[in-house]
């Protein structure tokens, strides 16, 4: 500061500079004072008291900050707006405050402040021309896989660009196996972001790696449509996994999607949409298949047949050839359609998913992304063969 600087200030009783103070040069010409030359702040030290003004302009200050250095230097004098590249308007009315450190009051809404984001609804989110921003929502997975054939795809890779090409390739659903695939839940989160892209994308199921409420609530808040929860063998288990996958009353989930930047559609929509599928792989979840399949907010029964045929001690082949009504896999079908649940299964070609058709199961995984690499790969080559030999 120099010596004959005047020190006349807002504490002074005199009202603050009319220009803004921004961190950078405020004057261009022969006199180049910087912030640091200025009497308001010393160089090398902290602001005094008088450089502040009033509790208005420190919150003010501390707004434009908040707001970032492209509109630091819009804060005129007592917080009110200076236009860029001109003079200071007429200083702000005078605000009526409770207290020397009282905050500003948050805007408010009758009077053109902007709404505050509510957590649930995100309806203090962004607008385009007076319409909330449009948001990519789940796909409503129990009409699409209602009854009817439904041919899926199996991914394993973990590869997010990978499942949505497969998407594009028209199948009826997908399902990303982070249980013996290689998702985690950065790529099953990274996975479902690739295909909010996609126009049309199918619905997409996440099989979980266990009964764990971590893991099912982290899989539906990335955006599944459809949580697939392994080796479910009692009633007991279907329940836990009820309670993971669904809002209260019904469940215990908790609120916090990442699948949409903007806010998401409340607990009630998500809780409308979100389906949960229990798998039936050993003796004791067969056994229980009725009582399971009663649970309320358990949308259907999924059926490994490979982790089936290991836990009856049978041979696969001879689980998909017994078609009786007392046999497994035609005994979860008919469970199934006698609890108005969806029926499906993973089969890896087309050969077992004709099978399992049959036995009473319209939805079916036909193919891994793997299966399908490296069927295309060989049928591009076996084109390319052909056409040379021609």
């Amino acid at each position: 500061m120099h010596a004959g600087d005047d020190l006349r200030g807002p504490l002074a009783g005199h009202p603050p500079p009319r220009r803004a103070v921004p961190a950078r040069r405020v004057r261009r010409g022969a006199d180049r004072r910087t912030l640091a030359d200025d009497d308001r702040l010393p160089r090398g030290g902290s602001a005094p008291r008088a450089a502040l003004g009033d509790p208005g302009r420190r919150g003010a200050i501390a707004s434009a900050v908040r707001r970032g250095p492209a509109d630091a230097d819009a804060v005129g004098p007592a917080g009110g707006a200076l236009p860029r590249g001109g003079s200071a308007p007429h200083p702000p009315a005078p605000v009526e405050r409770r207290g020397a450190g009282a905050a500003p009051d948050r805007p408010d809404p009758a009077r053109g402040g902007r709404r505050p984001r509510d957590p649930v609804d995100g309806a203090g989110g962004p607008r385009l021309g007076g319409a909330p921003c449009a948001r990519i929502g789940p796909v409503d997975a129990e009409r699409v896989l209602g009854d009817g054939r439904a041919d899926g795809v199996w991914c394993r890779l973990g590869e997010p660009l990978t499942v949505a090409q497969i998407a594009r390739g028209g199948p009826a659903w997908l399902c990303l196996d982070a249980q013996h695939g290689a998702f985690d839940d950065a790529a099953v989160l990274a996975s479902l972001r690739a295909l909010g892209a996609v126009s049309g994308r199918p619905p997409v199921g996440v099989r979980v790696a266990g009964l764990s409420d971590a893991l099912i609530g982290r899989a539906l808040d990335a955006g599944a449509d459809v949580v697939v929860v392994p080796m479910i063998e009692t009633v007991e288990e279907a329940l836990a996994a009820v309670r993971a996958a669904h809002y209260p009353p019904l469940g215990r989930r908790s609120w916090g999607p990442m699948s949409d930047l903007w806010g998401a559609a409340p607990p009630s929509a998500a809780e409308a949409r979100t389906a949960l599928w229990v798998m039936i792989e050993t003796q004791a979840g067969l056994d229980a298949v009725d009582r399971i399949l009663a649970v309320p907010g358990v949308s259907g029964v999924f059926v490994g047949p490979f982790d089936l045929a290991i836990g009856l001690g049978r041979d696969l082949s001879d689980l998909l050839a017994a078609d009786g009504p007392d046999d497994p896999l035609p005994r979860i079908a008919a469970a199934a359609r006698r609890a108005g649940k969806g029926a499906g299964a993973y089969a890896g070609d087309r050969e077992r998913a004709g099978l399992l058709r049959a036995l009473g199961f319209p939805r079916v995984a036909v193919a891994t992304d793997q299966s399908l690499i490296a069927l295309g790969t060989a049928a591009a080559l076996d084109a390319d063969a052909a056409d040379s030999d021609c």
